[in-house]
């Protein structure tokens, strides 16, 4: 199938997914809808962990590239957004591993801030504002659980904005402590336990939205519940981008199931959005470190960070995005279908439950019978 799913794909790309792509698709933007104050909201940006020892087996420069983008706001699309967001006025918490290299981006994104803002925060609000959560790992739930303890144990909690950009793709096959595919349970599982921890502080929080950002690599995907951590037998070769694609169309498919099971008006709180998205093409240090040919082959025809997390932002914090089926799939800041032409990825009746069924069980197994117990509170999430 890939046969005929990659082609479609890759010409699908080249008018849509590239920096030409974005440049046609914005003369359609409405150019006031990003303008926003976000005084008062709260925001999380999650990143990708890799452990120090990780990628030992690669290349020098290629695991100090990779390590360098694992910060969730040092690099990439996690540094943009932590940093638009901040001009906009937010609290933004970035969820990082690395203490040190967590403050040096920091350092990196107050600076950024403070040059480029003009009519917003102050330099002293850019610095109160901007926090760091160190020394999270997503691909453990104990970690998770951990820093959702940390966020939710204060009573005046809030979070409106959750930005799921979990994205690591390796090169060769990792597992981790709990005998997990790492960059499953980092994409998946990671995404899954730490948004079902937030939900009672995202409910009590006005205009809550979970944004997780996906990927193209989905379209190449059809959810495979027969092996969902894309497991590979002994002696076979591991193949890091067919993992990613699996795990972005999971985290599409569990953004719907979110959408329908906390999306409506309830007694415990606000209606929570849910939405995923494909940023595009984007240059990032992790496309240059993981795919090298790829970046080489679209070159500057890539999209620029502030392009790649344009439909981030709108659907994070404009009210347009209100606008469109809680549970949607966006690309440059239009709900669209999660599949493509021809490639037959849709999923198998009952699959997508399936697949949230076996989520909650991977953590239960781990994290013992109270793993979806409120942090802060006897309640069950």
């Amino acid at each position: 199938m890939d046969l005929v799913r990659f082609p479609i794909w890759l010409a699908n790309g080249y008018s849509k997914y590239t920096r030409s792509g974005f440049e046609k698709k914005a003369k359609e933007f409405n150019p006031q809808a990003l303008d926003v104050s976000l005084t008062g909201k709260v925001a999380i940006v999650t990143g990708k962990p890799l452990h120090e020892d990780e990628q030992v087996q690669l290349a020098a420069e290629v695991r100090r590239r990779q390590l360098a983008d694992c910060v969730c706001a040092n690099s990439g699309i996690g540094r943009q957004t932590s940093l638009e967001l901040l001009s906009k006025g937010a609290t933004v918490h970035m969820v990082c591993r690395n203490p040190d290299r967590a403050r040096e981006a920091r350092d990196l994104v107050l600076k950024e801030a403070k040059e480029t803002v003009i009519n917003g925060p102050t330099a002293e609000a850019l610095e109160a504002n901007l926090h760091l959560v160190d020394n999270v790992s997503m691909d453990d739930p104990r970690s998770v659980r951990a820093f959702a303890e940390q966020f939710t144990d204060r009573a005046d909690s809030r979070c409106n904005i959750l930005i799921n950009n979990a994205g690591a793709l390796l090169t060769e096959h990792q597992t981790t402590k709990d005998g997990l595919e790492t960059s499953w349970a980092t994409n998946t599982l990671g995404t899954y336990y730490l948004t079902e921890l937030l939900i009672p502080v995202l409910a009590r929080s006005t205009d809550p939205r979970v944004i997780t950002v996906s990927s193209g690599g989905m379209f190449l995907a059809k959810l495979d519940m027969d092996n969902p951590q894309s497991t590979h037998p002994q002696g076979s070769s591991f193949n890091g981008n067919q993992s990613y694609s699996q795990e972005k169309r999971q985290q599409v498919e569990l953004t719907t199931l979110w959408a329908a099971k906390y999306g409506g008006a309830s007694a415990n709180g606000h209606p929570i959005t849910f939405l995923s998205l494909h940023p595009g093409w984007v240059d990032t240090p992790g496309i240059q470190s993981s795919l090298p040919s790829f970046h080489k082959m679209i070159g500057k025809n890539l999209r620029t960070l502030p392009q790649g997390v344009d439909t981030v932002l709108w659907a994070a914090v404009s009210p347009e995005a209100l606008k469109v089926p809680n549970g949607s799939f966006l690309e440059d800041r239009k709900a669209i279908s999660p599949h493509l032409s021809f490639c037959r990825t849709h999923s198998e009746a009952g699959d997508p439950e399936k697949l949230y069924k076996y989520c909650h069980d991977t953590v239960t197994k781990i994290m013992g019978d109270h793993a979806f117990y409120s942090p802060s509170k006897s309640a069950k999430v």
